[in-house]
């Protein structure tokens, strides 16, 4: 097996349902340096959530951050943010998921910022940021940069994100087609980070989405979608089974070549009694965060 496998991590998430809900909720998480680099900047965790009054727990928060700056300012930051949102995630009041989400990603923003001005080499670091949070039947996205968030539901794949970069927004403006976009020279360049600059210009907010079962959130890095396109990806997601579909697509992406870090998390929305049939004694729910 190739070395850099040495460096993945992998998280395999089981998660009770809360009796108001009719859906079971189960997360995998997988992140790895890559073919080519020798360090992982980008950063990706599964936080789970007391069910009250029962014993168990479920998926509350799935976030990945693709760390950059020099030396190891990337991963920095993007630890920084997860860490924040965690945080921020676990101590919230009842309320709109949103809100909590419109401001845990501000306040990261401002730490990893202050952070960025005590040493001269983390001075310009950043991350993306995409935070998808579950609360009752409904799911909630947030997001910075090009970490993007899709839902795939009916053998259909549609991107709930749109990509924060500057080519994005010359698309979306109207200013070049989609197919100036492939081989614009600025392809990549993002045009705002988390922790770049003190305030962010703008944090962008999806939902709810209601679920459903047979449900499958994913989120990636720039690593899986800018070498697998979104045909491929749905390809995947239809003909592989929840379990083994994160290292099905590092796989696709390995194969296409990419030279970044790689990161990918599935939340898959099951039928209560299905998810208890297939789930394997190894796949209960633990109380510990998954790294």
């Amino acid at each position: 097996m190739p070395s850099f496998f040495s460096a993945l991590r992998r998280a395999v998430v089981g998660s009770a349902t809360p009796p108001h809900a009719a859906l079971d909720l189960r997360a995998f998480v997988l992140t790895s340096a890559g073919p080519v680099r020798t360090n992982n900047e980008d950063r990706a965790r599964c936080i789970l959530e007391d069910l009250p009054n029962q014993d168990g727990c479920r998926v509350g928060l799935v976030m990945l951050a693709d760390g950059m700056g020099g030396h190891q300012a990337g991963e920095i930051a993007a630890e920084t943010t997860i860490e924040a949102l965690a945080r921020a995630w676990r101590n919230r009041a009842f309320g709109d998921p949103s809100s909590v989400l419109r401001a845990a990603i501000a306040n990261a923003n401002a730490e990893v910022f202050a952070a960025s001005k005590t040493r001269s080499d983390w001075d310009g670091m950043g991350t993306t940021i995409a935070a998808l949070a579950f609360e009752g039947d409904a799911a909630y996205v947030g997001h910075v940069g090009d970490t993007r968030a899709y839902l795939f539901r009916d053998g259909a794949l549609r991107q709930l994100t749109k990509d924060d970069t500057l080519i994005s927004h010359l698309v979306q403006s109207g200013t070049i087609t989609s197919a100036q976009a492939e081989k614009h020279p600025d392809y990549g360049v993002l045009a705002q980070a988390l922790g770049t600059h003190e305030r962010l210009r703008a944090i962008h907010l999806e939902g709810p989405v209601a679920l459903r079962a047979g449900d499958i959130f994913l989120l990636c890095t720039d690593g899986l979608h800018d070498v697998l396109s979104d045909r491929q990806i749905e390809e995947v997601l239809r003909n592989t089974p929840l379990e083994q579909a994160a290292n099905a697509l590092l796989g696709g992406a390995l194969a296409a070549r990419t030279r970044d870090n790689i990161s990918v998390a599935l939340v898959g929305a099951m039928a209560v009694d299905s998810a208890r049939a297939t789930r394997s004694p190894a796949e209960r729910p633990t109380r510990t965060d998954q790294p």
